[in-house]
């Protein structure tokens, strides 16, 4: 069982951009499983949202819903799975889903969901077969009321070290239009530390008299020596080619860890992308996420553990982008946090975690703004016994330039 709620103590003097203004939010969820003998898992949830405006006293949004599932292990090879999903109160979203999973023998399988509710069906169907010892081929096929994918795959290992995947999708989507896509997946182990894979993708859509061709390369590097380092870095480049222009995309992700000593470790992650437009010589966007911190995660006596990082997050919209005036075109943000769990005896845990948050942004037609927030979680953990868990949290968030506090508690009983 668990519950969130969330409330915000002074209405008056919220944010604007705020996006529970003035509100009361209660989140219940709670899910039961049994298995009343070895081939058949029954599980069941229930969900209660409410959100209540307290300046007017009444309820703005209240729904309730309930969900049963039932798998039932035929035979070795089947499995069938049902569900079904009522809404109680709110907005209908009333589903049921039916399928099963079949081995045919050892080489093939075929796999089926068919769901049925009041936004429409949706069809999933799967099927593998493994030609030889090496190499094995698949059929996906996805339809809904509004999207359709077909892909067509196969794989191969090349040798030991090597394997290969090639895939061919066909898409429809109401939104974003018609398409397809060829991909190339190469997968290599270089050492028993070491892995590399490459990829290159050529795809096409079409949407509204517009076509887009698509062509993406990417390679990543993976390095790991247990209890000593561990790294990984990926570069993807994209190139897109439409009706409205030519844009290029840079994308990077690298993740780093070393072990000072073997209670201590430095983690390092950086990310970022920038998209440009040749045709008007123009940025479209700027991203990036750097964080660097230490975890303190003791091996032979773990009482206590701790983690602390700080994090420099940007995001730069077009420069040329000047019709919305909602719209935020650069924010750029300082976080700093702070958390740690001590084990007081073998039954009661406490967590405490505190970040500060120093942001940046300018929105049109506004000059740079500056903002600091802060937020802070007390919890306490109860381990009843092996099967029972009782978790309870409050929380409290502050925004000192508009001198808007949020409050919240949360109680968590896990089985």
């Amino acid at each position: 069982v668990r519950q969130d709620f969330i409330r915000n103590l002074t209405s008056e003097d919220l944010d604007i951009n705020s996006d529970a203004k003035g509100e009361e939010r209660y989140i219940t969820t709670a899910q039961a499983s049994y298995s009343p003998f070895e081939r058949l898992r029954l599980t069941g949830e229930y969900r209660w949202d409410q959100v209540s405006n307290r300046s007017s006293s009444f309820i703005d949004n209240h729904s309730q819903s309930i969900a049963l599932q039932a798998a039932y292990k035929v035979t070795d090879n089947i499995t069938l799975l049902i569900k079904d999903q009522a809404t109680l109160q709110g907005k209908a979203n009333n589903q049921l889903t039916g399928g099963f999973d079949y081995n045919l023998n050892d080489k093939t399988s075929i796999s089926l969901l068919e769901t049925w509710g009041d936004k429409g069906t949706s069809t999933l169907f799967g099927l593998s077969h493994k030609t030889s010892e090496d190499t094995s081929i698949y059929v996906n096929y996805n339809m809904s009321k509004d999207s359709s994918q077909t892909t067509l795959g196969q794989s191969k290992q090349i040798d030991k070290d090597t394997s290969i995947r090639q895939e061919k999708s066909f898409f429809s989507n109401e939104e974003d239009g018609d398409g397809a896509s060829d991909v190339l997946i190469v997968d290599k182990t270089i050492n028993k530390n070491s892995n590399l894979s490459a990829s290159y993708e050529r795809s096409q859509f079409y949407n509204k008299g517009y076509t887009t061709t698509r062509d993406a390369a990417s390679a990543t590097y993976t390095f790991n020596k247990k209890d000593k380092i561990s790294f990984t870095t990926k570069g993807e480049y994209r190139y897109d080619k439409s009706t409205n222009g030519r844009d290029h995309q840079v994308l990077t992700y690298n993740r780093f860890k070393y072990y000072l000593t073997e209670n201590l470790q430095a983690l390092a992650h950086a990310n970022y992308s920038i998209t440009y437009d040749t045709n008007v010589q123009d940025r479209l966007a700027e991203f990036g996420e750097f964080r660097f911190g230490f975890a303190y995660r003791p091996v032979k006596s773990d009482r206590f553990n701790a983690l602390t990082q700080y994090k420099f997050f940007m995001d730069k919209s077009p420069a040329s982008q000047s019709d919305s005036y909602s719209n935020v075109q650069e924010r750029r943000a300082h976080i700093a946090s702070l958390e740690f769990a001590y084990d007081i005896n073998k039954y009661i845990q406490l967590v405490e975690k505190g970040a500060v948050k120093l942001n940046r942004e300018r929105a049109i037609p506004r000059d740079y703004t500056n903002s600091i927030t802060s937020l802070w979680v007390n919890r306490l953990n109860l381990h009843i016994d092996d099967k029972w868990n009782l978790g309870c949290e409050y929380r409290i968030l502050a925004e000192y330039e508009t001198e808007t506090h949020k409050q919240g508690f949360l109680i968590e009983l896990d089985r």
